[in-house]
């Protein structure tokens, strides 16, 4: 990857994210082979766009171990900033007043991720035909 597009790339982040990539590069040092940016570049790269390794390879002209230790690098920095990344799941109750959830008043089981048994009759059930269809469409769709 040429250093106009790695640029191109990385000067695409909003605020937030160029805050978590100093944060990550605070996290991470440079080593002989490859500085923090080029690791959180290829890291960013493989989560965008997902592609193999080997393209990674090509992309960033490394070896392929070279390319997996700094993805687990960048990734373990990751798994560190859980706290701060990721908002905690609080669950909504009964007696909660906010007049936006009075119209799910019975419904904050399966708001909450609670989930109902339920006996669908075989009439209704859905088949294993067609599914490898439905996949690549929705591939399609993705793409």
């Amino acid at each position: 990857m040429d250093q106009q597009t790695l640029l191109g790339v990385l000067t695409a982040f909003t605020m937030a994210q160029r805050q978590m990539l100093s944060t990550l590069e605070a996290l991470m040092s440079d080593n002989k082979i490859v500085d923090v940016e080029e690791m959180i570049a290829m890291f960013l790269h493989v989560l965008a766009y997902d592609v193999k390794n080997r393209v990674i390879q090509r992309e960033f002209i490394r070896l392929e171990e070279t390319v997996s230790q700094h993805f687990n690098l960048v990734l373990l920095a990751v798994l560190r900033l859980y706290d701060e990344l990721i908002k905690k799941h609080v669950p909504v109750t009964n007696n909660y007043t906010n007049q936006r959830w009075k119209f799910f008043e019975n419904c904050l089981g399966a708001l909450d991720e609670t989930y109902i048994k339920v006996n669908v009759l075989a009439v209704d059930r859905l088949t294993w035909e067609g599914s490898a269809a439905d996949s690549r469409i929705l591939w399609d769709a993705l793409a």
